[in-house]
């Protein structure tokens, strides 16, 4: 599993760099970090992140969320996507808040297979 959500990561990384740029010149501040929860925003300033390469997958996750719309008025994104979004969001957490249900795990790693 934290292989799958690596490949996402980098997958959503990529993405998000390409299209936040068409949504505006002032992107960082605009999509980013205004849409970061307070402890993301705290560890972004802490650390001196300037780009997405040192966003994880929850805060790109969060990131792309708050830009859906915008995003999705300049891609062409199947229909499912935004459910897409919503499910790997559930799925980070319940992998990043393990409570030790091995059948659960089952169920959502067969969903993210789609």
């Amino acid at each position: 599993m934290n292989d799958l959500l690596k490949q996402a990561t980098c997958c959503l990384r990529t993405f998000l760099a390409r299209c936040l740029p068409e949504i505006t010149a002032e992107w960082w501040s605009r999509c980013v970090l205004c849409n970061l929860t307070d402890s993301q925003t705290h560890l972004v300033r802490e650390r001196n992140i300037t780009n997405l390469d040192g966003l994880d997958l929850a805060a790109l996750l969060r990131v792309f969320d708050a830009n859906y719309f915008d995003i999705s008025q300049r891609q062409v994104l199947p229909r499912q996507t935004r459910n897409w979004l919503k499910e790997l969001q559930h799925i980070r957490n319940r992998w990043a808040h393990h409570s030790g249900e091995a059948a659960t795990w089952t169920r959502w790693s067969g969903s993210s297979a789609r």
